[in-house]
């Protein structure tokens, strides 16, 4: 491993298109629908390096890593540690709809390429740690869209061509809604490619929010599925309840009652709670 006091770790640095935060905790406008670029940078003292791991700089790489275990990802990026001034700084590029709740950044300097033989105690596996920084948590909390949501060409995975759809994993409604549930767009269908715009045409979010609705209402309606107790906050079963009680000013376990029982006038309490279609075409 290298010495500690060895190793300079730059701040972090996260762009959003619009925004540059330097040690950020909080991303105060974070929107689902724009990537993330998470920066940083080391610098070492090259000769304390070879000094206590053995290796010189010629060698070594920045690997940074974001996991976010709300959505169950983690990604990584590398760049080649410069072997003349022992400095490095590496960027990774996150699809929008990647990324819900909060992302944990750490860096490594590891061994890009090894010797294949060496002293004992010398690493010389390709991949190989040899310095980790403090782990620093960003809390996605900002004001805009938080609904987890991937860009998908729907036509290149086999699904039918329709603007979006929900895909849900969850086996419980205790699980958490945002490590479970997809808004998947269709970015080779003319509607789902506007829903990605940052300038929506009037309404459109508005016909999504009650197909959206629907979709959820109907995954729960085919389960077998205890509605009457609580559940823990943010998962499946809190969130669906809280989008019918804010939208169809009813409880879920009445709506999707009344989902199963006729599904006709479901559609008409829907069509009369969120009445998507006025804002498209009533001015």
């Amino acid at each position: 491993m290298i010495e500690e006091d060895a190793v300079t770790w730059g701040p972090w640095r996260i762009r959003d298109g619009s925004t540059t935060a330097v040690d950020p905790e909080l991303l105060p406008a974070w929107d689902y629908k724009v990537e993330l670029e998470f920066e940083s940078s080391v610098a070492l003292d090259l000769a304390r390096t070879l000094t206590s791991a053995g290796v010189d700089g010629s060698s070594l790489a920045l690997v940074i890593v974001a996991d976010c275990p709300a959505a169950n990802v983690r990604l990584a990026a590398s760049t080649a540690i410069d072997p003349l001034s022992g400095s490095a700084v590496a960027r990774l590029t996150v699809p929008a709809g990647v990324l819900a709740e909060s992302v944990r950044l750490t860096r490594n300097v590891v061994l890009a390429n090894g010797p294949a033989d060496g002293p004992a105690g010398v690493a010389r596996r390709a991949g190989s740690v040899l310095a980790t920084s403090e782990r620093s948590i960003v809390a996605l909390e900002g004001n805009g869209g938080r609904f987890p949501t991937e860009a998908v060409d729907f036509r290149a995975v086999g699904r039918p061509e329709s603007p979006w759809t929900i895909v849900t994993t969850f086996d419980s409604i205790d699980e958490s809604f945002v490590g479970s549930v997809r808004l998947l767009v269709n970015t080779e269908h003319p509607v789902g490619r506007l829903t990605l715009a940052a300038d929506q045409p009037a309404g459109l979010d508005a016909v999504m929010r009650a197909d959206i609705v629907r979709r959820l209402l109907l995954d729960l309606s085919a389960r077998e599925v205890d509605l009457s107790v609580e559940w823990p906050e943010e998962s499946v079963g809190d969130v669906i309840a809280g989008m019918c009680d804010l939208y169809l000013g009813m409880s879920m376990e009445t709506a999707i009652k009344t989902l199963r029982a006729d599904p006709a006038h479901f559609e008409d309490l829907l069509a009369s709670s969120l009445d998507p279609f006025r804002t498209v075409w009533v001015k």
